[in-house]
């Protein structure tokens, strides 16, 4: 079942009513192809210049700089040669940083503005996700997931690694995800059969739960200037299906599509989702409002009789990306000989 998004734009949309003509959705409005073949993976951090993108090669790392328009600002270059099965990426002020994972090790890298070269910050013993650094209490942290669980290893003022100070036991773990907020920082990252939860105060002081149920494949994103964690909207994917919760409660979270690999980003106080459906093809809108009509749908409000599915749908994928570039939502769509940029906006 692929649910509709109604209304969507980036400043203001109308609530969504299920026996009313929807009004134009989220739609397509540029689309630009990078030469980048074969890429399996791809993650999008945005820079004081634009934003960089990375993925991995047999080679090792590669880095392709953007600008405001999320077109290629010259070739994209080998940041750090190696074997790795991912690499992720996020901005702080302005240094962008890359974590390279190769098994349960990951290789944290670093440059101002994004442009090499990258040097090493350090070797984390487990994994690190998205976003691969974090700020809270005034400190930079990264948050990495193993057998053992979750730990937090902090960088102080000149990115100097220190003593892994803060953990989290549970099963054995290989996704994680986080995001800053405020002046602390929340951590999502599946076990077993639970969803466990961290809040960090700091490198050393925080608060954790689990909840029944896991959490695959976990993307975090906070509004702008927000600094309530009620606000803070968690995606998740479990047995099909693509789960929200803005509570930060997955126990309780709604199940809004069926689909795999959901990405969540913050346009201002507005969320924006991207999943791949059943049937491998991306669409993409506004969470709120496809967590409204699900809602509706669930409580047997309503269904979906209408004439045509106003989701931006993008195109068929294996993997993909949803990033925030000159204020416009960006879908990066990876394909056997090229890369498609897909800009979001309303009709």
């Amino acid at each position: 079942m692929r649910l509709a998004l109604v209304g969507a734009s980036l400043a203001a949309c109308v609530s969504p009513t299920l026996d009313e003509t929807p009004e134009p959705g989220p739609a397509v409005c540029a689309r630009d192809t990078l030469p980048i073949a074969s890429a399996t993976q791809v993650e999008v951090a945005a820079t004081p210049l634009g934003a960089t993108m990375v993925w991995t090669t047999p080679a090792g790392v590669m880095v392709q700089r953007l600008d405001m328009n999320a077109r290629a600002v010259g070739d994209a270059v080998l940041a750090w040669p190696g074997t790795y099965e991912r690499a992720t990426i996020a901005t702080l002020g302005d240094q962008v940083i890359i974590a390279a994972v190769s098994g349960d090790v990951t290789w944290m890298l670093s440059a101002p503005l994004g442009l090499p070269p990258y040097r090493e910050l350090a070797i984390l013993g487990g994994i690190v996700g998205e976003s691969p650094i974090v700020n809270a209490g005034g400190q930079h942290l990264a948050a990495s997931v193993s057998y053992g669980g979750m730990q937090v290893t902090a960088f102080d003022a000149s990115w100097t690694p220190l003593t892994s100070v803060q953990s989290v036991l549970t099963g054995d773990a290989h996704e994680v995800a986080a995001a800053s907020v405020g002046t602390s920082a929340i951590v999502a990252w599946p076990s077993q059969s639970t969803c466990n939860i961290a809040r960090l105060f700091d490198a050393a002081a925080g608060e954790s739960w689990l909840e029944p149920g896991r959490c695959d494949a976990p993307h975090i994103a906070t509004a702008v200037e927000t600094t309530a964690v009620e606000t803070t909207a968690l995606v998740f994917e479990r047995e099909g299906g693509i789960y929200l919760t803005r509570q930060l409660s997955p126990s309780t979270a709604l199940r809004i599509a069926d689909g795999r690999a959901p990405h969540i980003v913050a346009v201002a106080d507005r969320y924006w989702l991207s999943y791949i459906g059943s049937d491998g093809t991306l669409v993409a809108g506004d969470a709120d409002q496809v967590a409204a009509v699900a809602e509706q749908i669930a409580s047997g409000d309503g269904t979906l009789a209408r004439g045509e599915d106003p989701l931006a749908v993008i195109g068929p994928t294996e993997a993909h990306e949803l990033a925030v570039i000159g204020g416009i939502p960006r879908a990066f769509i990876t394909g056997p000989t090229s890369l498609t940029v897909a800009s979001l906006c309303a009709n």
